[in-house]
């Protein structure tokens, strides 16, 4: 059976002030019971007394005038019980019953019935001797009528305020309870959603208490899924590219081999001085069946260790190898050399795969001109420099910048170009990070930056990984 957590809160707290209300009320009642009774037996005292000690006779004028000032009803009688004088004739007969010797020990006793109602009868001797009277009897009879009604409204108004009190304190104790229940219930809303696939963050409470810390913790979790679903969506991207690339890229590479053994016997069987534009072909298809045959090996371990790698000689290295794409659509590729070597370990095949993948993104990026706008200079500059214990490659270029989220362009399969494949800066990315660096991107000053850190060679060389 379920039991909100509302009602938890609420029945225990109500069954306390239930119980307290309740014995505050017994004992308020045996209190003003106990009061009231003290309060009756004292007035009743007072008039024993002062019939006692007074003068006048014990007449019915007398008695009548005391019933109107105590609400008691009285009759003398003489010690042998002959009757002298009644305060109302609905009193005979009266009575019998033990005197006490003196109006101190007077107190109320067991209830008698006459003329159909109840009283307390007492039976006081009072000696009035001294004022020139007699020994006589006097009957007391208290209507218990009166006296529950004087009971009752010394009882009922703490009782009425305290049950008020009750309920006001339920009241408030049930407001508590739904504000402290209602952001657990939202809570709850929110595991939902996120279950549902819904990671966006809830509204934390202003009330800085633990359902607080506890819908900061949700939103953190949902944050990790957030982290967690793009990182596995990227590895899906990655597998499936590896399962549909697999058979194209093996035809491929036997292309690119075949090509560039055709070079190599032209070059053998037409000797004609040194080919500038010939070598760069050449280069390009050995680099291209690298890469073919890296494709073909996806996630088997590293073939050999980290080396230390000048990240600016490679960069001049690679210059002839882009000029000619920058040439071809008339872009000016510089990249300045280094001040001087700056060595970081590494596998050189990658590094050049990152760094080329970069320079060509700049270059196709520069050469665009959106509606509208003009670019005086189509420019890609590439530097190397070394800076607190790391080398640090930029490449800016002139283009008019990316129009995809930053967050995402690094991503696998994603990319805003019409014939792109969306795996340029995704492997730049995995390079960098398999080299224990970092990859950013920012726009300033009319041009696009990538930025490249990694550490400098220090130490022992860390051992491979694979970038995929």
């Amino acid at each position: 059976m379920r039991y909100p957590l509302r009602f938890q809160l609420l029945a225990p707290m109500a069954g306390v002030l239930l119980a307290a209300m309740a014995a505050v009320s017994v004992l308020n009642a045996w209190l003003s019971t106990r009061r009231q009774q003290q309060q009756l037996e004292g007035r009743l005292r007072n008039v024993a007394e002062t019939l006692s000690q007074s003068n006048f006779p014990l007449g019915a004028v007398v008695l009548r005038q005391m019933q109107g000032l105590s609400g008691a009803e009285y009759a003398a009688t003489s010690l042998e019980g002959e009757l002298l004088a009644v305060s109302s004739e609905q009193l005979i007969p009266l009575p019998t019953g033990e005197p006490v010797q003196n109006w101190q020990s007077l107190q109320l006793t067991g209830p008698v019935e006459l003329a159909g109602k109840e009283f307390f009868h007492m039976i006081v001797e009072l000696d009035r001797r001294a004022v020139g009277g007699d020994r006589v009897l006097l009957h007391i009879l208290y209507p218990r009528a009166e006296w529950r009604k004087a009971r009752n409204e010394e009882i009922w108004p703490p009782l009425v305020i305290g049950v008020l009190a009750l309920l006001a304190l339920i009241g408030v104790t049930a407001v508590v309870a739904a504000r402290a229940t209602r952001p657990i219930g939202q809570l709850r809303s929110q595991v939902e959603r996120i279950a549902e696939g819904d990671f966006a963050p809830m509204p934390t409470p202003v009330q800085n208490d633990e359902i607080r810390d506890l819908a900061e913790a949700v939103n953190r979790m949902a944050a990790i899924l957030v982290r967690y679903e793009d990182e596995v969506r990227r590895k899906e991207r990655l597998s499936a590219l590896g399962q549909l690339g697999g058979s194209v890229a093996h035809q491929l590479r036997n292309a690119a081999t075949g090509c560039r053994m055709a070079l190599d016997l032209h070059g053998r069987d037409c000797p004609q001085g040194a080919d500038e534009y010939l070598e760069v072909a050449v280069r390009q298809l050995t680099l291209m069946e690298k890469y073919l045959r890296r494709f073909l090996t996806l996630g088997q371990p590293a073939s050999s260790n980290r080396e230390q790698v000048d990240l600016g000689a490679l960069v001049q290295t690679l210059l002839p190898l882009l000029s000619p794409a920058a040439q071809h659509v008339g872009v000016t590729l510089q990249a300045p050399a280094a001040d001087g070597p700056v060595l970081v370990w590494g596998a050189a095949d990658e590094l050049e795969q990152m760094v080329i993948n970069l320079a060509l993104n700049g270059v196709e990026a520069a050469a665009q001109i959106r509606p509208g706008e003009t670019v005086p200079v189509r420019q890609v500059t590439m530097t190397v420099t070394a800076s607190d214990a790391h080398a640090v490659l930029r490449v800016a270029d002139t283009g008019p910048g990316p129009g995809i989220d930053s967050q995402q362009m690094f991503e696998p399969l994603i990319t805003e170009k019409r014939e792109g494949a969306g795996l340029g800066l995704a492997i730049a990315r995995m390079v960098a990070e398999a080299h224990a660096g970092r990859i950013a991107f920012s726009r300033r000053l009319g041009q696009t930056e990538f930025q490249v850190t990694i550490p400098l060679a220090q130490g022992p060389a860390p051992a491979a990984v694979p970038i995929l």
